[in-house]
């Protein structure tokens, strides 16, 4: 669960990073370009049946800083169902924040998984499983080990929400025992019991330690305010969200991603699986205004005819083709 985002947001999509710019470009212009390249990078690709690039007219404004970028797909073939098939539709929005102490860009995307959702959700517990994880106390990895197997064989919606219910409390659990052995490190250094060597800044480690109770608290406190709501029909479950405001719910090591996260939500029926979320990309005016020349000149040279710029994005949706393998395959 935790790739949803990450899965269904890799194809087509134009670096984030490169968001904004003060000239003007026409933005039905640079569509057909951009649907161009697409074809071209998934000419030959045994999965992706097709995918339309887009930027929204109507809701794109260089000199406004702000974009509309949409996609829609389809595979022909998934992984996680022999001869399945699956549409994908996704669309981010982007807006620049100039306000002092909060400059950066504001974030907000949504994609919609249309396939055999229960089969997508075992396979992604499946890749989970078999990734193997391992955690500090051995009695975790084997309930951990086993909640994913039993959502690897999980038959219905009833199932994969009661484990992930049950998902919350282990987490839970597993947050409140490393907070209890930070602070029983805590204060074993305070007593001057865990430091071998004289080398070592105390009141430095001290307060490291101190930091790291916090954000382990933090953690806690957001794994215990995710909301889960279903709807039910005849005592079974027809579909549910799970909502949180911790990127967590969705994504490992988000910390290298250097954003700030403000609310997600997944939402699933027999259907389809679909993902949102809102985020905070902190940046200063200098990066934002570097970021609008980039994406000025990429722009522009696409729609010109410019092929080292038609090179270029055309690179970034190849990288995006193989980024998306990799998710699905499981290496992330």
């Amino acid at each position: 669960m935790k790739k949803l985002v990450c899965f269904l947001g890799t194809v087509g999509l134009i670096t984030a990073s490169s968001v904004f710019a003060a000239e003007e470009v026409n933005f039905r212009a640079v569509n057909p370009v951009l649907q161009s390249l697409v074809d071209a990078v998934i000419a030959a690709d045994e999965t992706v049946d097709f995918a339309y690039p887009r930027f929204d007219p109507a809701a794109s404004d260089l000199k406004a800083e702000k974009l509309k970028y949409d996609l829609q797909g389809a595979l022909k073939n998934t992984p996680w169902l022999a001869g399945g098939k699956a549409d994908i539709v996704a669309t981010s929005s982007y807006a620049t924040d100039r306000a002092d102490g909060h400059t950066g860009i504001n974030v907000s995307m949504s994609s919609t998984l249309r396939t055999n959702a229960l089969a997508f959700i075992r396979y992604a517990a499946l890749i989970e499983y078999k990734k193997g994880l391992h955690y500090s106390d051995p009695k975790f990895t084997g309930r951990i080990d086993g909640h994913l197997k039993r959502m690897a064989v999980a038959n219905s919606l009833n199932e994969v929400y009661d484990l992930l219910l049950s998902g919350q409390a282990l987490a839970k659990e597993m947050i409140g025992w490393d907070i209890q052995k930070e602070v029983d490190y805590l204060t074993c250094l305070r007593q001057g019991g865990c430091i071998s060597s004289g080398t070592v800044d105390l009141p430095k480690e001290i307060a490291d330690q101190i930091r790291r109770i916090e954000n382990r608290r933090t953690a806690l406190k957001g794994a215990e305010q995710i909301q889960f709501n279903k709807t039910e029909e005849n005592g079974k479950v027809r579909s549910f969200t799970v909502m949180s405001a911790d990127m967590d719910l969705f994504l490992r090591n988000k910390k290298h991603l250097l954003i700030q996260p403000l609310r997600s939500t997944i939402a699933m029926s027999d259907e389809s699986v679909a993902a949102s979320a809102a985020i905070f990309a902190p940046k200063t005016s200098a990066e934002l205004d570097d970021l609008k020349t980039k994406l000025n000149n990429r722009l522009l040279g696409a729609q010109n005819g410019d092929l080292d710029e038609k090179e270029k994005i055309e690179k970034s949706f190849r990288d995006a083709l193989i980024e998306y393998r990799k998710v699905i395959q499981g290496e992330f």
